[in-house]
This record gives structure tokens, C-alpha cells and sequence, in this order.
């Protein structure tokens, strides 16, 4: 049972150290632009005449907002990986 415990420490601290490599501020800057963008067409669809063609493009460029957020997070996690091993490799050099 200590080893069980040993191992979710280490994985938890192995997760943590990447979340520090990882810059969530750029990520974070990202998600409430989309968010601010779904609340403008929450607004437009609660409106009494709103344009459809409006619409349809503003879920379009949330839609591509979010697809570079995906982009841009992998890039930060292998980053991240990649830079905790690297430390990980020194502790052991």
C-alpha cells in the first residue's frame, strides 16, 4: 500500500512541476476571448431579429479560436514534458 501511495506522490509532483513549465496565460487570455465571443452570440440569439449569416460566423471564429487553443496547448505540454525531463535527466547526471 506505501508503494501505491509513493507512486500517486511522485505522479502528482511529476504533474505539478509540468504545470509550471506550461504558460497557462496566454492559454487563459484565449479561453475568455472565446468565452467573451459565445457570450456576444448568446446576446445576438436573444435579440428579436438577429442575422443568421451573423451567426454562423461568429461560431465559426470561436470555433477556429478554440482550435488554435488546442494547438497552442499541445505545443505548451510538450514543452512542459520535454523541459521536466530534461530536468529530471540532470538530477540523475
Amino acid at each position: 500500500m506505501q508503494s501505491s501511495n509513493l507512486k500517486t506522490k511522485n505522479h502528482a509532483s511529476y504533474k505539478n512541476s509540468l504545470a509550471v513549465y506550461i504558460q497557462t496565460k496566454r492559454i487563459k487570455d484565449g479561453i475568455n476571448r472565446a468565452k467573451g465571443q459565445l457570450k456576444g452570440i448568446l446576446r445576438m440569439l436573444e435579440s428579436d431579429n438577429f442575422d443568421p449569416e451573423q451567426v454562423l460566423t461568429q461560431l465559426s471564429a470561436v470555433s477556429s479560436a478554440v482550435s488554435k487553443l488546442k494547438i497552442r496547448f499541445v505545443q505548451e505540454y510538450t514543452k512542459a514534458k520535454v523541459l521536466s525531463s530534461l530536468e529530471e535527466l540532470s538530477k540523475m547526471l
